[in-house]
């Protein structure tokens, strides 16, 4: 590519722009939907569309990023609008119509109710340019615009639905930027709420027409399972949800819901979740038998930091207290994070490999280990996420980075992104044994050995 970059998708022409180390087309639209309607996909244009603004961001409760993660707002460059079903295509200086490059489709965390495709702490440049792959960075509808809904006058999982046009999007004109329509080459990967949306989404019935590799981070699997009661309670909360409220009005709905699921801790403690039995996804009781199905026909990379739950402690109030007592807070911190670990994470992404195998599909689990004995926090939630995307001026004076120096982050980081860039590469993972101890890694093939 010379000159100023431009790709022919059958949707219609976009002129993107060029970084130091890449080529971006940035806020294009995939589809559009007006509130509580399910997406349908955006109108062909033949005029040039200009793709160089971040996708806007899906309106949302305010602080909910955590500045523990990272040094600059969760939000910042970003706008806000209702109608925020937009993507961003990353893609190496030198791609060519002709080079099928593997396709990497991020969706990010944030409990459902938060976060943007376009945040700072998603750029994928460096994972582009290091591992010559393609990168799309998806937003879809957060919060009481895309989650819990009544089935009837608002549908439930817009969210969820969103995504899914998403990826049809990508298979339909990514190559037109120069990567793959080959779903064994398309990996959808996502971290929190993010890994949670991906993991749902493999049971969908089209799914494998989609993306034949999935990459699952740190899934709050404990907190979006058996939700009935929880949901009904909500439910009550959201009843005033119209379309004719006006934004603000929705925002401080959010922030009672929010309040109304802190009572009923802990799947309270993310109010808006995938619910099962409505569309895209079967009735819970269903859902293993329908990731069965597709089981065999998507290779997947799950798992955790081994610290998760450390990141929340200091919310907690009692224990947020506690933890810095003398002599036994070391004691009372552990005891707490092992215990979340345990109702959030750690047994269920085992789990979700183990049945995956069990059903003819391919997997591998890991743990990320990285820390270091002066910060506290040690391998939290979102500590992948400045090892995978690696933005300095981002996450430079991040709380979670404390006692690391900028060569081992940047070592750590080197390594996190080359095995997520082989998997997508439909390269053999493996265990990885740094000094810096970043990561455990093994291929789920022999149930009898329960360790890795």
């Amino acid at each position: 590519m010379t000159g100023i970059p431009f790709a022919f998708p059958p949707c219609g022409p976009v002129q993107g722009f060029r970084t130091s180390s890449v080529v971006r087309y940035t806020g294009i639209p995939y589809a559009t939907a007006a509130r509580f309607e399910v997406p349908q996909p955006t109108a062909d244009w033949t005029s040039v569309f200009q793709a160089d603004s971040p996708c806007p961001a899906c309106p949302q409760p305010t602080g909910k990023g955590s500045a523990l993660v990272a040094s600059v707002p969760l939000l910042q460059g970003t706008g806000i609008s209702e109608v925020c079903q937009f993507l961003s295509v990353t893609v190496p200086p030198t791609a060519t119509l002709t080079d099928k490059l593997p396709v990497m489709v991020w969706v990010y965390g944030g409990s459902f109710e938060s976060g943007a495709g376009d945040s700072p702490i998603y750029d994928p440049s460096r994972l582009v340019a290091e591992h010559q792959v393609i990168v799309v960075n998806i937003n879809y509808r957060l919060n009481i615009f895309g989650f819990l809904g009544d089935g009837e006058k608002r549908p439930a999982n817009l969210g969820l639905l969103d995504q899914l046009e998403a990826l049809r999007w990508v298979r339909r004109y990514i190559p037109a930027f120069g990567g793959t329509d080959d779903p064994k080459s398309i990996t959808f990967f996502g971290q929190s709420a993010g890994g949670s949306s991906v993991a749902d989404l493999m049971a969908v019935p089209g799914a494998p027409a989609l993306f034949g590799r999935a990459i699952i981070q740190s899934a709050p699997f404990g907190l979006t399972r058996g939700r009935d009661e929880l949901n009904s309670h909500l439910l009550k909360k959201a009843k005033s949800a119209s379309r004719d409220m006006t934004v603000a009005e929705m925002i401080e709905l959010c922030e009672k819901i929010d309040k109304a699921g802190s009572k009923k801790a802990p799947k309270g403690e993310m109010p808006f979740a995938p619910q099962y039995g409505y569309a895209p996804l079967p009735a819970e009781a269903d859902l293993n038998a329908a990731l069965n199905t597709n089981a065999p026909l998507i290779d997947m990379l799950v798992g955790s930091t081994d610290s998760e739950a450390s990141l929340f402690l200091p919310f907690f109030s009692v224990v947020g207290v506690a933890i810095d007592a003398p002599i036994v807070g070391k004691s009372i911190h552990n005891h707490s994070v092992s215990k979340l670990n345990n109702t959030i994470y750690h047994p269920y992404d085992r789990t979700f490999a183990e049945r995956h195998v069990l059903a003819g599909g391919k997997a591998s689990l890991y743990r990320i280990k990285f820390s270091n004995k002066t910060n506290r926090l040690g391998a939290c939630h979102t500590i992948d996420l400045p090892l995978l995307f690696g933005n300095k001026e981002v996450y430079d004076g991040a709380k979670i980075l404390e006692g690391f120096s900028p060569e081992q982050i940047d070592l750590a980081g080197e390594q996190m992104r080359a095995i997520w860039a082989d998997f997508a590469k439909g390269k053999q993972v493996h265990l990885t044994d740094s000094v810096l101890g970043l990561i455990e890694i093994a291929e789920i093939v022999d149930l009898s050995k329960r360790s890795i």
